[in-house]
């Protein structure tokens, strides 16, 4: 049961790592700019979409 335990914590841990090493990838290679703006477009589509 404690080697699960140990490698569920891992999995928690590694993951988080792993994203944000991706997103600063993205952002070193300029990558970031364009996903955020997209992020944006979408926020603001729905947030129209509750104004309605």
């Amino acid at each position: 049961m404690m080697p699960f335990i140990i490698s569920i914590i891992i999995v928690i841990t590694i993951i988080p790592m792993i994203i944000s090493s991706s997103l600063l990838a993205k952002l070193l290679l300029g990558e970031k700019d364009i996903w955020l703006t997209t992020e944006i477009i979408d926020q603001g589509e729905s947030y129209s979409n509750d104004s309605v």
